[in-house]
C-alpha cells in the first residue's frame, strides 16, 4: 500500500509551500504530476427538444389569431397555499418565477403577431364562473389556449452531475510536464482515495455549475371535442462556468508517493487528453443552496420561450 511520508501530509491538507523531502533521507527516483480537473460539462444533462404538430394544426394554423395561455397547476396550487383561504391570489403568483417565466410567454407570443389572453385573465373568469379552462378561453374569445404542464427553471449542483478527471504524466524536481504515465489500479486507487480524503482543499463541487429551464406545453383548440392539436417539451441545460483544474507534483520512491511541491496555479483550462492515463472520479458531495443566478436563468428561459413561439408559429409546426 502506498504511502504518504506523514511529515508531508500536513502541509499537503494545509497548502503550505515546502521543499522536496525524503521518508529516509534518500533522494527520489522518479516524479509523477497529477492533473485534477473538475467542469461542469462532464455529465452535464442532455438537452431534450420535443415538438409534435398535429394534422388539424397543419390544416388550421393560418386562421389562429388569439391565444390563452394557462399557468401550471402547480403555481396556481403554491399561490393558494401562500394565501389565506382557498383563493388563488393573482399578486403572489405575479411575484413568482411562474408569472415572471409566463410574462415572457405573453411578450413572446404577443410580438409574433398573436393577441393574447393573459393568464390572470383566463384564471379569474374561472374562478368567478366556476367553469373550466376551455369554456373560459372560448368566453374571451380565444382559439388556442396553451396548457402549461411545466414552466420552470433550476439549479444543477455540480455535485449531482460533475466529475473530477485525474491525469497522470511522468516529470521532474521542477514540475515539468511529461508523457502520459499509465499506472497500475493500486496506484490510482490510492491517488483517488488521497483526493477524495482532502477533497475540501481543492473540490469546487459546492458550486452551482449549471442552469436548467423547462417549459412543456400543449395547445388545445378551443371547440368541440377541445382537441389537443400542438405539443412542445423544452429542456435545456448550460453551464455556468468552467470549474477548477489544479496539478500536484508527487515524488516517488519505492512503493512511497509524497507531495514535494505546493500547487500550482488555478488552471483555466487543461487540454482534453485521451490518453490511457485518464481517470474519471464521480463525487456526491452536496452543494450549498444558494440562489444568485436570477439572471441566467431568466435569459435562458427566454430562449426556450423564443423557440417555443418561432415553432408554434412556423409553417410546419416543428
Amino acid at each position: 500500500m502506498l504511502r504518504i511520508c506523514p511529515a508531508m501530509a500536513l502541509p499537503m491538507v494545509m497548502g503550505l509551500a515546502f521543499g522536496a523531502m525524503s521518508c529516509a533521507g534518500v533522494p527520489p527516483c522518479c516524479y509523477v504530476m497529477l492533473e485534477y480537473r473538475a467542469g461542469a460539462e462532464y455529465g452535464l444533462h442532455t438537452p431534450r427538444l420535443a415538438v409534435k404538430p398535429t394534422p388539424t394544426y397543419l390544416e388550421k394554423r393560418r386562421v389562429w389569431n388569439t391565444v390563452a395561455v394557462r399557468l401550471p397547476e402547480y403555481c396556481l396550487q403554491e399561490s393558494a397555499a401562500q394565501a389565506s383561504g382557498n383563493a388563488r391570489n393573482p399578486d403572489k403568483i405575479f411575484q413568482s418565477e411562474c408569472g415572471v417565466y409566463m410574462a415572457e410567454v405573453e411578450r413572446a407570443l404577443s410580438e409574433k403577431g398573436l393577441k393574447v389572453v393573459s393568464w390572470n385573465a383566463l384564471n379569474q373568469l374561472e374562478q368567478r364562473k366556476k367553469i373550466s379552462t376551455y369554456e373560459a378561453a372560448q368566453e374571451l374569445g380565444a382559439d388556442i389556449v396553451f396548457m402549461f404542464n411545466s414552466l420552470e427553471t433550476s439549479r444543477i449542483k455540480a455535485g449531482e452531475i460533475a466529475g473530477a478527471t485525474l491525469r497522470f504524466y511522468q516529470s521532474d524536481e521542477e514540475g515539468a510536464k511529461g508523457a502520459p504515465v499509465k499506472l497500475d489500479d493500486k496506484d490510482r486507487g490510492w491517488f483517488k482515495s488521497f483526493l477524495k480524503e482532502r477533497m475540501g482543499t481543492i473540490d469546487p463541487e459546492e458550486r452551482i455549475s449549471a442552469l436548467s429551464a423547462t417549459l412543456d406545453t400543449t395547445a388545445v383548440l378551443i371547440g368541440p371535442g377541445n382537441e389537443a392539436v400542438w405539443f412542445y417539451q423544452n429542456i435545456q441545460t448550460e453551464p455556468v462556468k468552467t470549474l477548477t483544474a489544479r496539478k500536484i507534483l508527487f515524488a516517488q520512491r519505492r512503493q512511497n508517493f509524497w507531495p514535494i511541491t505546493p500547487r500550482l496555479e488555478t488552471q483555466d483550462e487543461i487540454p482534453k487528453d485521451t490518453s490511457q492515463s485518464e481517470e474519471m472520479l464521480q463525487s456526491q458531495r452536496a452543494a450549498r443552496p444558494e440562489d444568485e443566478y436570477a439572471k441566467e436563468r431568466l435569459e435562458l428561459m427566454r430562449k426556450v420561450v423564443t423557440d417555443f413561439v418561432g415553432k408554434f408559429r412556423s409553417e410546419t409546426g416543428g
